[in-house]
């Protein structure tokens, strides 16, 4: 019984699922600025309306539980340039 009354108040709850927030939330800026290292989050007129879920739904990263299995990346022993322009290289594609 107990079970069935926690799982009826989350149903009916009128706390916002994780997915509803929106994500120009104050209180959503405001934590993750406490949590954030070397940048700070702010309110996005692009994103005005938006909720997690619309921006779940456009893909972006997810990182798994393997994350710390990867092998470490190497790089091979080059000299880079000493100046490159990727709009002179590559002078048909937008920048």
């Amino acid at each position: 019984a107990v079970v069935l009354g926690a799982c009826a108040a989350v149903l009916f709850s009128e706390e916002p699922g994780p997915l509803e927030i929106l994500v120009n939330d104050p209180t959503l800026i405001t934590h993750v600025n406490r949590n954030a290292k070397g940048w700070q989050a702010a309110e996005s007129a692009f994103f005005k309306g938006w909720t997690m879920g619309d921006v779940q739904k456009l893909g972006g990263l997810r990182v798994s539980n393997q994350a710390g299995s990867l092998a470490e990346c190497t790089l091979p022993d080059v000299t880079p340039p000493r100046h490159f322009d990727a709009r002179e290289r590559w002078p048909r594609c937008f920048s």
